[in-house]
């Protein structure tokens, strides 16, 4: 086996592990409450942010992290002020992602949560074809 298909194979195998995951966040979107923003959260807290970039296929790996960036683009400290998030939240030790993403998603407009979903679909749409 070659150089080039030992990796081929290797990326399908990563495709196929983190398809259920992305393919539970598509249910999220697509069947969840709320505007897409709640759904997004949902979707990114529970199914996505659990994975890490190197999970991912390579040519996957900069889909994954631009998907994770935007929805992460606030941090959690305004959410604290506010009293949406416990102080507890901000501590060392608790999952930062959990409250980034619920800032970002409160501050981002429903086009840009939009875009994100767009994101979503099109790493869902690679995976699929990997895995095919």
């Amino acid at each position: 086996m070659s150089q080039s298909s030992a990796v081929t194979e290797r990326d399908k195998e990563r495709a196929e592990d983190v398809l259920e995951r992305v393919t539970l966040a598509i249910r999220s979107l697509c069947v969840g409450k709320g505007d897409v923003r709640s759904r997004l959260e949902e979707a990114i807290v529970y199914q996505l942010s659990p994975l890490r970039e190197e999970d991912f296929p390579c040519g996957l790996r900069g889909k994954f992290r631009g998907i994770m960036e935007q929805s992460t683009k606030y941090d959690a400290s305004d959410q604290y002020r506010a009293g949406y998030i416990p102080l507890e939240a901000l501590s060392p030790g608790h999952k930062w992602y959990e409250g980034s993403i619920r800032s970002t998603m409160r501050r981002i407009r429903r086009s840009t949560g939009a875009k994100i979903a767009c994101n979503i679909w099109d790493l869902f749409s690679a995976l699929t074809r990997m895995v095919e």
